[in-house]
């Protein structure tokens, strides 16, 4: 079940957490659903979160967009994986944080593991749907309505969300000042994401009447 658990909340879905364990003849007991249904939401969590980070990088008309959900993927959800390897890693060392008397590892322990990573990878979650409805609908998500949105997130009074949203919020800012940067020095709009940019070409259609006097 262990080797199960970690996989799953490594992007793997797994049969055993979404399996219906609501029947009477279940063999785990009313704690070990619960804890299962935690583990489970976060495996959900994570395996949303590599798709949709996944779509955004490659599709997202704003390149802030993208910077924002490469960001997540390759720095917060790398971290969150290294966690699991972590914990698997004590498991195999047989580590007393992780395993008790006769080598046996507790649920509750390994669940403890993760606990503080549900709220985070919630608000992620949040993020990247934010990101993602203006993929394949008529509203666009624009680089300004993500940066506002980071720099709201760090004054929700969470300490852990107010890191995250820091972190991204600087790396959404980084990519804005280097498309300001090309506009500002050599006068050239960014060559992607151009409709993103807060300075626009706008072409007007002039129309002469030609009168005649008689």
């Amino acid at each position: 079940m262990l080797h199960e658990i970690l996989l799953s909340l490594s992007g793997h879905p797994s049969p055993l957490l979404t399996a219906d364990h609501s029947s009477p003849t279940s063999i785990l007991s009313p704690p070990e659903k619960a804890l299962l249904s935690s583990i489970a939401h976060l495996s959900d969590l994570h395996c949303k979160l590599l798709a949709h980070t996944s779509t955004i990088s490659a599709s997202h008309q704003s390149s802030i967009c993208q910077a924002v959900a490469t960001a997540i993927r390759s720095t917060h959800l790398a971290a969150f994986q290294r966690k699991v390897l972590e914990v698997e890693d004590g498991i195999l060392r047989k580590d007393a944080g992780s395993v008790g008397a006769y080598n046996i590892a507790p649920l509750t322990a390994i669940v403890g593991e993760f606990s503080g990573w549900t709220r985070t990878m919630e608000w992620f979650l949040e993020v990247v749907e934010f990101m993602m409805r203006g993929i394949g609908e008529g509203k666009k998500c624009t680089g300004a309505m993500v940066i506002d949105r980071l720099c709201d997130s760090m004054q929700t009074g969470y300490v852990d969300i107010e890191e995250a949203a820091l972190s991204l919020a600087k790396v959404a800012e980084t990519a804005w000042l280097k498309q300001v940067s090309a506009w500002i020095l050599y006068g050239r709009l960014p060559s992607f994401g151009r409709e993103d940019f807060f300075v626009q070409t706008v072409d007007y259609d002039i129309q002469v009447s030609k009168i005649t006097l008689t």
